[in-house]
């Protein structure tokens, strides 16, 4: 097919990652998930150029399957016994979690989505709130000629001094917001991270207990894309 024409697209149906070995023989790939009765429509919309696709990945889409835990044949605890138990064995490392432990570079990072034009953040700021929680400010720019959406990300990374014994991912998810923006336009983005995504669960207190010591803030377009960086106070 993209032998025959080079400017092959190829559309998705699709709610979760597939092989695709052809990738770097045609033009792009659209993933349209389960569009419905309208997802046709939709699909002409986007090819055409009428929409800007502004959909972002929910999930981490690897290059092998046995670049997930739960396919990996090292893992073999992993998959369901005959009992029915499933061993979680990534433990929290769970998604792009377990990516980014494992040092594992994704085909698709989670949280990344193309459109037509291109976005650009800068000016992050990071102030503790009033609940225990962080405000997060920066600024996000629609640096091309057409209008869309973009979702802007914040992680948290590990304490610096985290409690010994207890697990933390590398990074985690803490907040996110979509924004429209018109071509040249800017716009100042405001997200609270509660302070729930700062805790973790003290087995011996059975409570929800803040660690002690600075945070990482990392903000972006995706997990593996995050141009801008600051710590907690």
């Amino acid at each position: 097919m993209s032998a025959a024409n080079p400017n092959t697209i190829v559309v998705l149906n699709s709610s979760y990652p597939v092989a695709m070995p052809w990738l770097g023989k045609v033009k792009a790939v659209l993933n349209m998930w389960w569009g419905g009765d309208k997802g046709g429509e939709a699909t002409v919309d986007i090819l055409t150029g009428r929409v800007s696709p502004a959909g972002r990945l929910p999930f981490t889409w690897g290059k092998a399957l046995e670049d997930y835990p739960a396919t990996d044949p090292r893992h073999p605890e992993r998959g369901a016994r005959e009992d029915g138990v499933v061993t979680y064995s990534e433990g929290l490392d769970v998604g792009y979690r377990w990516f980014d432990r494992q040092k594992k570079e994704p085909l698709y990072a989670f949280g990344h989505g193309l459109s037509y034009t291109s976005f650009a953040y800068s000016g992050l700021t990071v102030k503790p709130a009033a609940d225990g929680g962080l405000d997060v400010r920066f600024t996000v720019a629609n640096t091309g000629k057409r209008a869309s959406d973009e979702v802007a990300q914040i992680y948290l990374g590990a304490p610096a001094n985290a409690p010994r014994g207890i697990a933390f991912p590398v990074k985690a998810l803490a907040g996110f917001d979509r924004v429209h923006l018109a071509p040249s336009e800017s716009k100042t983005v405001s997200i609270h991270v509660a302070p729930r995504s700062l805790q973790y669960w003290d087995e011996r207190a059975a409570s929800w207990t803040t660690p002690q010591g600075v945070r990482a803030v990392y903000v972006g377009g995706s997990s593996r894309d995050l141009p801008l960086a600051a710590k907690s106070r």
